[in-house]
């Protein structure tokens, strides 16, 4: 736990210090190699979409599965700046800090059209018409990647290493690509739906739990077993759990809606964000005294 509590704080750091990779984006050559399987795969049935997405995930993860041995039998402090590096190329936390940053600051000085624009690099879905669909629509999307882009490579890493976090990833872009609702992707992008919506399933719980615990407790857990069950979509689950830590009107339909509840609006994009940074400093604090246990632990054994 302490090695996994240092590699997370140099892998966020490196997050904020070098947010754009420094031109470096393995995710968008990702993207290409993944779009090229598709062309050569897709016939429309499910059995091909099986078959490429073991073939989009298989060799990534077997190389840096490999990759890693090798540098561990070099040394360990090799293996650990891998792991790091690694783990910082899959973390995304100070790119959604700053594009919710700055579309609160579009929809709070009035320019929709900006706020739309930054809407859609955020969660790549946009044109919506007033302050209040575009206001709930960012809370949602910066629930949403929370999640997908911190705390589910945070938590696959503490299990599975690089290995884990990467997997977690490329499932995320593969989803992106492949799980669209069209006649094309309708079967071949079944499977990698629901490998990703596995994948995400404890992540999301405890990522909803979390915005329980910081936030409206009440009012998050009562509007999360009020508008999902065990087996809901993942995305389902963030929203309603963090709707409601907020004390914000979920349902889109009017007659649904708690009237008690406060309308989105401009300025809770910026306090999704501040309830997103409380739930990081939450499990930090947990994995902190973990820690600590474990080197009391150590001392108290000697």
């Amino acid at each position: 736990m302490i090695e996994f509590l240092i590699a997370s704080l140099l892998a966020l750091a490196l997050d904020r210090l070098v947010p754009d990779r420094a031109g470096l984006d393995p995710f968008s050559w990702y993207r290409d190699w993944a779009d090229s399987i598709e062309q050569r795969f897709n016939t429309g049935a499910r059995e091909q979409g099986w078959a490429a997405l073991l073939l989009a995930l298989l060799p990534i993860a077997f190389a840096i599965l490999i990759g890693r041995y090798v540098l561990g039998e070099i040394g360990w402090l090799v293996r650990f700046i891998f792991d790091v590096v690694v783990l910082y190329f899959c973390l995304n936390l100070y790119r959604l800090n700053s594009q919710a940053t700055e579309l609160s600051n579009a929809l709070e000085s009035g320019r929709l059209l900006d706020a739309n624009e930054h809407l859609r690099q955020l969660s790549g879905s946009s044109s919506r018409e007033n302050e209040t669909e575009i206001s709930s629509a960012s809370v949602k999307a910066v629930f949403f990647e929370l999640n997908t882009t911190t705390i589910a490579p945070l938590f696959w890493f503490l299990f599975f290493g690089p290995v884990g976090a990467v997997t977690q990833r490329m499932c995320t872009v593969l989803d992106y690509m492949w799980g669209r609702d069209n006649e094309q992707f309708q079967e071949f992008g079944k499977p990698i739906i629901s490998v990703n919506r596995i994948l995400g399933w404890v992540p999301a719980r405890l990522t909803a739990l979390s915005f329980a615990i910081v936030g409206n407790f009440e009012e998050a857990i009562n509007n999360w077993l009020r508008r999902s069950d065990a087996w809901s979509d993942n995305r389902d689950t963030l929203q309603a759990a963090g709707f409601g830590a907020m004390h914000l009107q979920y349902a889109t339909e009017p007659e649904e809606n708690d009237k008690t509840l406060d309308k989105p609006a401009s300025g809770h994009v910026r306090r999704a964000l501040a309830l997103s940074w409380r739930v990081m400093f939450f499990w930090l604090i947990i994995v902190l005294l973990i820690s600590l246990g474990d080197v009391l632990g150590i001392f108290a054994g000697w």
